[in-house]
C-alpha cells in the first residue's frame, strides 16, 4: 500500500513540476514580449483494457496537461486504475499528445498520444512492478472550455483497450 500511495504522489506532482517548468522556460525566452497564458487541462478518465489474467477490467482516471506548442503538442501526466474480479492495477504515466492539424470545423482533431510510466499489478494475492508503455489514437472534441476525447490505446500491460477522456481548460 505504501508503494501505491508513493506512485501516486510522485505522478501527481511530476505533472505540477512538469508544467512549472515548461512555464518558466517558456517564459524565460521571450521575456521581451508579452505571454500569452497557457492552458492547463485537467478532467477524468473511464474506460476498459485487457489488463488483468481474467479478461476485460474497468478503467477509471485522472490527468492533467498543459501545451509546449498551443493546439499542437502538449506534455501531461496520467494516473489509471484498474479493477477486475481478480484484482487491480496502478498505472502513473507521463505523455506527449500531438493534435493533428486535419481540424474539422473547428471541433474535432484527431490525436496521437504516447504514454510511459509504470505499473503496479496486485493480482492473486501477488504484486508484480514494470514499464508501463503505450500509444492511443483518437479524436478529441473541443466546445469553448469543454473537450471530449474518445480513443484506442495499445501497449504494455493493457495489451488494447477503449478509453473516453472529458475535461476542461483553465
Amino acid at each position: 500500500m505504501k508503494r501505491l500511495l508513493f506512485i501516486i504522489l510522485a505522478s501527481v506532482i511530476g505533472a505540477f513540476a512538469f508544467s512549472q517548468e515548461a512555464e518558466n522556460a517558456v517564459s524565460e525566452k521571450v521575456s521581451e514580449k508579452p505571454v500569452e497564458k497557457r492552458e492547463v487541462r485537467a478532467g477524468l478518465q473511464m474506460g476498459t483494457n485487457m489488463e488483468q489474467s481474467d479478461g476485460y477490467t474497468f478503467v477509471l482516471g485522472l490527468f492533467a496537461d498543459t501545451a509546449i506548442v498551443p493546439d499542437v503538442l502538449l506534455i501531461g501526466s496520467q494516473m489509471d486504475w484498474t479493477f477486475s474480479h481478480s484484482g487491480y492495477t496502478a498505472n502513473p504515466s507521463f505523455y506527449l499528445q500531438w493534435l493533428m492539424p486535419l481540424h474539422v470545423g473547428n471541433v474535432m482533431t484527431p490525436y496521437l498520444k504516447g504514454n510511459l510510466g509504470m505499473f503496479t499489478l496486485h493480482e492473486n494475492n501477488q504484486t508484480e512492478d514494470g514499464l508501463l508503455a503505450g500509444l492511443e489514437a483518437g479524436l478529441s472534441f473541443k466546445f469553448n472550455k469543454f473537450y471530449l476525447e474518445p480513443g484506442f490505446q495499445f501497449g504494455y500491460p493493457y495489451m488494447w483497450g477503449a478509453v473516453v477522456r472529458a475535461g476542461l481548460a483553465f
